[in-house]
């Protein structure tokens, strides 16, 4: 059965407590069983149909995609 990797990562970051700061695109590709490019794409689609905010790090000052956090409920359209 295909999945819905997108729904996947939102429902985890929904779960997530908001004083844990941002999970890192490591920790949802092991929590979801999918390699670290698999994820690394889908997070910036993610980010780029607003559904997720980006954490960002400089890396050798190229701004990085390093994690994820749920946007606030009311920015995210409700499927249902």
């Amino acid at each position: 059965m295909p999945r819905d990797l997108s729904e996947e990562v939102l429902h985890l970051l929904r779960a997530s407590r908001s004083d844990q700061g941002p999970m890192s695109l490591a920790h949802l590709s092991r929590a979801l069983g999918v390699s670290s490019q698999l994820m690394t794409s889908c997070a910036s689609d993610m980010v780029g149909r607003g559904l997720a905010q980006p954490q960002m790090s400089l890396m050798r000052g190229v701004p990085t995609l390093r994690g994820l956090m749920s946007q606030p409920r009311a920015a995210v359209a409700d499927p249902s």
